[in-house]
């Protein structure tokens, strides 16, 4: 559990950034938490391999080269538990479900994406929803 939750919010009802892409993806794998980051993910686990199923959207001035077929290593700073698990006195907020393995989700990404179409840095995911 953590102390000091911040306040949550899920904006994939609304317009992306205009340098963030908006994907549906694929969870590959799971990394365990790593205590040497900050909180929360020193307690729960923020970091997976995803693979990109498809582009939705892109904003106006995104300049990565993520494309369907793609797989990267993405970073949840909301963590890939359930919201309830992780701040559990949170409430009255939007929240994250969480997410398992092959699960596929909405998500709006932000982050180190290389232009040169062989690597991509890892991901930060801003927002994301179940599909179900």
């Amino acid at each position: 559990m953590v102390a000091n939750p911040p306040v949550l919010y899920n904006r994939l009802n609304s317009d992306i950034g205009p340098e963030d892409i908006r994907v549906v993806a694929r969870m590959l794998s799971i990394r365990n938490s790593d205590s040497s980051l900050e909180a929360p993910c020193n307690q729960f686990r923020c970091v997976a391999e995803i693979m990109i199923e498809e582009v939705i959207e892109r904003g106006r001035t995104y300049y990565g080269s993520l494309e369907a077929g793609k797989k990267a290593i993405a970073f949840f700073p909301m963590t890939i538990e359930p919201t309830v698990k992780v701040y559990p006195g949170v409430v009255n907020q939007q929240v994250f479900s969480g997410l398992n393995l092959d699960e596929l989700f909405v998500a709006d990404i932000s982050g180190a994406q290389a232009i040169d179409q062989t690597e991509i840095g890892e991901l930060k995911i801003l927002n994301y929803k179940l599909v179900k």
